[in-house]
């Protein structure tokens, strides 16, 4: 069964916990734009973080999405 469909920008992925995204998931279907993943991808080419390494940036937004998509 396909629920509501939750269409989501990179903020609002970093905004959420783990467990926030596992309950969501529960009630919507995430919608990963093509957008997202090049913002995600563009974090990993960028000079400087704002905190955090790279890679360490891409590898807990690609956990929450992976949580997301179960």
């Amino acid at each position: 069964m396909i629920g509501p469909l939750l269409i989501f920008d990179k903020s609002f992925l970093q905004m959420l916990n783990p467990e926030e995204v596992s309950e969501l998931s529960l009630h919507f279907k995430f919608v990963g734009t093509p957008t997202l993943i090049g913002e995600i991808i563009a974090d990993l080419k960028s000079e400087a973080p704002k905190r955090g390494l790279r890679s360490d940036v891409v590898q807990a937004l690609s956990r929450k999405m992976q949580k997301a998509h179960g």
